[in-house]
């Protein structure tokens, strides 16, 4: 008669054994089959997952996207904490789960036309369960109303008047990255999540002052 360890054991392999042949199933019938990308990732995020922790995400996905084109599919979530203690694993939960775009048109589509939902995993970057804003905010109709108020800093024609205030802060960026690199001898070891970072975070504080300076004029005007 089998120990109850033994049991333990058995019903792990045969659930890792299910959930194998699930995401075999869904790889290769799914929804995404036909997106191109490498055959190993489509079976698992580790390897993307590698990439980002090794710092080479930016130069994989570039190698991706002259291979494949445009779309690139990187991976699913075939033995993440979820699946695994998730009894009711499905298609959908262990199912293919990210896609990356390179095309300006499918952004257009994705974040406009479509308006499609955001995942649950924004929620994971809330400080506060119980407290969203609008980067971690998954409702529709919520997001709309915190959204409002803001909503002229997001019209294309404010956006575009942004654009040379931007250009003019990556040409800055890159006349230090090449006077680096010709005081190094035509090369120099940069940390470039902490440049991209700054330079967003630039962006960022940039788009929230004039958005809420156009924001109060706007108001001053309708009174």
């Amino acid at each position: 008669m089998l120990s109850y360890t033994s049991l333990i054991l058995l019903f792990i392999t045969a659930e890792i054994i299910r959930r194998f042949c699930l995401s075999l199933y869904v790889a290769f019938t799914g929804p995404l089959a036909k997106v191109p990308g490498p055959l190993l990732w489509k079976l698992s995020k580790r390897i993307w997952h590698y990439h980002m922790v090794r710092g080479t995400s930016i130069t994989v996905s570039a190698k991706l996207f002259e291979k494949y084109g445009d779309c690139v599919r990187i991976g699913m979530y075939f033995l993440s904490p979820v699946t695994i203690f998730s009894f009711k694993t499905n298609s959908r939960l262990i199912g293919p789960r990210e896609v990356m775009f390179r095309s300006k048109d499918a952004i257009q589509q994705i974040l406009v036309e479509c308006d499609l939902k955001k995942a649950e995993d924004y929620k994971l970057l809330q400080e506060d369960p119980h407290v969203s804003n609008m980067f971690t905010e998954t409702d529709a109709k919520r997001y709309k109303q915190m959204r409002r108020p803001l909503s002229a800093g997001f019209s294309i024609s404010f956006l575009n008047g942004l654009e040379p205030l931007m250009q003019s802060c990556v040409n800055f960026m890159v006349e230090i990255l090449e006077s680096r690199c010709a005081s190094q001898d035509n090369y120099a070891i940069v940390d470039v999540s902490t440049m991209f970072g700054n330079l967003a975070m630039f962006f960022r504080v940039l788009l929230s002052a004039l958005t809420l300076l156009k924001y109060f004029l706007k108001s001053t005007q309708s009174f």
